[in-house]
């Protein structure tokens, strides 16, 4: 099979990254943020490779699993006339560049970032030399809004991290700035850094040249090292990094202590109101983030029906359709319930890997088990507010890195005899594996296990205000922990 570039770790589009059920194509979508026209040749395209479904992945990208064969010139030639490709495809790998999915209609935000997005987007794109650098280099923008990206919301599976995450503050002078935090193990250090909306675009390219001049030194002894930006970071240190950013780049960044501003959970769901007076946006939920081909053809329709040329896609793995009337976000509502789409927080967020059978790393299988899960719970909890549910496949958790209240995760079960799946349930939002679980659950025992945790969540809590891990300390000692588990870490 034929394609353009050699394959790199992290999937893209101008080469195919082999799975157990076929080839895995990642398209970028800066800022997540695709209008009519890209829509429709997508679709296009799933029906010549006869796919029948896309997926949203957690950095606002889209993924096409089951691909049978490479894309042909024409078919590349189409994705680029749209700019659903790079024009260099030995730079295509790189990261998304990620902002806050409501960027230019947030109606809290201190600064659109779209302009800085594309800015970016162009100068990666075309510097062929930075084909050597990490395809997990990556940037977030935040606008400072109610819908943020990197850590700003209390609700830890929100986040989503990145390289370099730069975020809109009003300084006590009531000027702009954009704080600069950058990739730590898992984490994101604040270097106590602003930069003015003049000194973004020289920082950044002047961050990226010093990146990847470092790359090329380490490559030079050792061609197969991974040299990840926090690797410079952990050498040289954060003060030494940005002192020679500022050298090169000939801007001056100020120290502050401003705080980054919080932001609302929740705020992708649902209908909200943008800055524009009398227009909304509505935040739907595909599960899983996948997306049939006639889901696709309902959301081109709706779209075409109500003029709107454009949508966004959330590192939730939701969808944002914008600039509606009040009128046309209630009926667009409605359409996309009746196709499967949730609309709102209270339910289940579950995320899962793909699992067994496509994945060759996976040790038990995930969408069934999520599927199963968000129908018992449905079926029987009413929650007034979002839990969250990650269902991993394996140790790597590909699907988010970010903890969430509820950690389902395949047991491993090499050298071992097992009669059917084994999964280790974790409770926790802050740490990965800061409260565990045992023992070890069946597929079955997962989902009556977990709905009764929700259900005696729902019934028991002291108030609204108890979240599920205080519950959870709290009632350890009841009936449902001395059947499914002597002790809770």
């Amino acid at each position: 099979m034929s394609w353009l570039t050699q394959a790199n770790a992290c999937p893209g589009l101008f080469y195919g990254t082999r799975a157990q059920d076929g080839f895995l194509l990642r398209i970028r979508i800066p800022a997540g943020i695709l209008n009519l026209s890209q829509l429709k040749v997508i679709a296009d395209l799933l029906v010549d490779l006869n796919c029948d479904r896309l997926q949203i992945t957690n950095r606002a990208n889209l993924q096409i699993r089951g691909i049978q064969r490479a894309l042909d010139d024409a078919e590349f030639s189409r994705l680029q006339a749209v700019g659903l490709a790079a024009v260099n495809p030995h730079t295509d790998h790189l990261r998304n560049l990620m902002a806050s999915p409501t960027a230019g209609i947030d109606p809290e935000e201190i600064l659109d970032t779209r302009p800085y997005i594309q800015q970016i987007d162009q100068f990666l794109q075309q510097q062929p030399e930075y084909q050597s650098l990490s395809a997990k280099f990556s940037f977030g923008l935040d606008g400072g809004g109610c819908v943020g990206i990197g850590s700003r919301s209390p609700v830890s599976w929100e986040h989503r991290l990145n390289d370099i995450q730069l975020t809109a503050v009003k300084l006590d002078d009531q000027q702009t700035r954009f704080l600069l935090q950058v990739a730590g193990e898992k984490k994101l250090i604040n270097t106590q850094y602003a930069i003015s909306p003049e000194a973004l675009f020289p920082t950044i390219s002047a961050l990226t040249e010093i990146y990847h001049h470092y790359t090329q030194q380490i490559l030079s002894t050792d061609s197969s090292a991974k040299v990840r930006l926090r690797s410079l970071i952990e050498d040289w240190g954060v003060e030494q990094l940005l002192q020679a950013t500022q050298d090169r780049s000939q801007q001056s960044l100020h120290l502050t202590e401003k705080p980054l501003p919080a932001s609302q959970p929740y705020r992708q769901f649902g209908i909200q109101p943008q800055k524009e007076s009398d227009l909304f946006y509505l935040g739907v939920s595909p599960f899983l983030g996948q997306i049939t081909h006639a889901q696709l053809k309902t959301l081109i329709s709706v779209l075409t029906d109500w003029s709107c040329q454009e949508l966004r896609l959330t590192p939730w793995q939701g969808l944002i359709i914008p600039h509606l009337t009040a009128h046309q976000a209630l009926e667009a509502e409605a359409q996309f319930q009746a196709i499967g789409f949730k609309t709102i927080p209270s339910q289940p967020v579950i995320v899962a890997c793909a699992g067994q059978p496509v994945c060759k790393s996976a040790a038990a299988p995930t969408h069934a088990l999520a599927k199963q899960l968000l129908k018992s719970i449905d079926q029987t909890v009413s929650l007034t507010e979002a839990v969250s549910i990650h269902i991993s496949a394996c140790s790597k958790f590909c699907a988010q890195s970010s903890p969430a209240q509820i950690t389902i995760l395949a047991a491993d079960s090499s050298g071992e005899q097992m009669t059917s799946e084994r999964y280790n349930i974790f409770f926790g939002d802050n740490h990965r594996f800061d409260r565990i679980l045992g023992p070890i659950l069946d597929f079955q025992q997962v989902i009556s296990f977990i709905t009764e945790v929700l259900q005696r969540y729902q019934l028991q809590r002291d108030s609204t205000s108890e979240s599920l891990i205080q519950f959870l300390l709290r009632s350890q000692s009841s009936l449902l922990f001395d059947l499914y588990c002597p002790a809770l870490v």
